[in-house]
């Protein structure tokens, strides 16, 4: 499913308002992405919304701020369902070959225990449904970012 960033179908995201969540999952901090070397990683947030980017600049236990041009941009953000240890993600994402396009990409994983998840499975945007093998690390941080993003506005 391809939608324009200025009209983003507000429909896209089917878990948008079905919000589980019966697990110990953390969310007091970040996920790191293991082994990458452009410092992926992921926030997950109690109302159900998860924010992904690369880059971040987290140093002594503080999150990497978001700032408002990214709260403001789609594709990096999204909606979790955590299910007893299944986690299931659908999220905006650029489209590829089509300038100001947004697109859905759906993960599913597993959380492993409080510090670990594993993402396992992929269908990304041009609909490709592909195996994968992400495995994320907790990381703690004394000042957790708020979720505002322009999702919230849909």
């Amino acid at each position: 499913m391809i939608v324009h960033a200025c009209g983003v179908d507000k429909e896209a995201l089917t878990i948008k308002d079905k919000y589980i969540f019966n697990n110990d999952f953390r969310m007091d901090g970040y996920y790191e992405l293991e082994g990458d070397t452009i410092n992926y990683f992921r926030y997950f947030f109690q109302n159900g919304s998860c924010f992904s980017a690369s880059g971040g600049n987290f140093i002594d236990n503080q999150c990497s701020s978001i700032s408002n041009n990214i709260r403001d941009t789609p594709f990096f953000w999204g909606y979790f369902i955590v299910d007893k240890d299944e986690l299931y993600i659908q999220s905006y994402a650029p489209s590829g070959g089509s300038i100001g396009k947004v697109t859905i990409d759906q993960y599913f994983g597993e959380i492993k225990n409080d510090t670990t998840i594993r993402l396992y499975r992929r269908i990304a945007w041009w609909k490709e449904d592909m195996m994968i093998n992400e495995v994320y690390h907790f990381r703690y941080c004394e000042n957790k970012l708020d979720s505002t993003n322009i999702l919230m506005t849909y």
